[in-house]
């Protein structure tokens, strides 16, 4: 009996924290000079991993986007999203980097060609956020030739780079059987890291793939590095299924490690770091140094 009791009180309390509540409500059709303002208290219980949903329909869903934004830059963790006609809500996971942002500014709805009619703030993954720092957080669907492009918001947001050691990207793929690209535009010199069976082959490959996820070493790419290079406004996570059934994308999670000296100098300097002669080498600036940091 007393099981029984617990187990009903249980769900109940389950039920209360998934619980939607609105935050705003009425009728208004937004386009780049007419968006939506929510005040900062709006989100003062929100943390990551709740989820955002808005109700909207979509008048014309050519080339329209939506967009998140606060204190006049995209929220962090956000992504570049084209309205579709058949929208009928539209849902953004919130990232730490992201609720400090609401919370601090308020958030603004900015895009065109929609109307909004209501804006709800439930628990959404909170409970089941992945360890580390979240750069974006969410469910993306995969099929053949996705792409999930995130805005560089998320990475501006990281003060210190050499704390990370490994950059993971989650999925619910039950096998390795799939690609993923990163890119921080469509040119050769955009190219980050590629992780396929042509490229898992080819030792010193920084990106592989693993069952549920595939992991970038950040001592020898940094992302923003690349980003920063070819001046593009955000990071490009191509995926294709291949031999596997299509799949939720879930997370993009920075993970501490215990780089060396030298990796931290690497990913936060972009040096290149060689073999000479069997000896190894370090360069900054087209300088070669020894790995001490003295120059040659």
């Amino acid at each position: 009996m007393l099981k029984k009791i617990f187990s009903i009180f249980a769900a109940l309390t389950l039920s209360a924290g998934l619980r939607a509540t609105s935050i705003w409500s009425g009728s208004q059709d937004v386009h780049w000079d007419n968006t939506i303002m929510l005040e900062a208290s709006k989100f003062a219980s929100a943390q990551p991993g709740n989820k955002i949903t808005v109700t909207l329909s979509v008048n014309d869903g050519t080339n329209d986007a939506i967009e998140f934004k606060a204190n006049g830059q995209k929220l962090p963790g956000t992504r570049f999203s084209l309205c579709q006609d058949w929208w009928e809500t539209y849902d953004l996971f919130m990232t730490q980097d992201m609720v400090d942002s609401c919370k601090a500014y308020g958030m603004e709805i900015c895009g065109d060609n929609f109307t909004v009619t209501n804006i709800d703030l439930s628990e959404g993954k909170a409970a089941n956020m992945k360890e580390g720092k979240a750069i974006w957080t969410g469910y993306f669907w995969v099929t053949s030739g996705s792409t999930l492009e995130v805005f560089r918001e998320a990475l501006d947001a990281v003060k210190d780079w050499s704390k990370y050691s490994a950059m993971r990207f989650y999925s619910e793929c039950p096998t390795t059987d799939n690609s993923i690209f990163l890119l921080a535009d469509r040119s050769e010199g955009g190219v980050i890291a590629k992780s396929e069976p042509a490229t898992d082959a080819i030792a010193g490959n920084p990106f592989k793939r693993y069952v549920g996820y595939a992991e970038l070493d950040l001592t020898k790419v940094n992302p923003l590095t690349v980003i920063n290079n070819v001046a593009s406004d955000r990071l490009m996570i191509q995926m294709d299924k291949q031999g596997s059934n299509g799949f939720n994308f879930t997370d993009v999670v920075l993970l501490e490690g215990s780089a060396t000296a030298l990796d931290k100098v690497q990913v936060t300097m972009g040096v290149k770091k060689v073999m000479e002669n069997g000896r190894m080498v370090i360069y900054h600036d087209g300088i070669r140094h020894n790995v001490l940091g003295t120059r040659l």
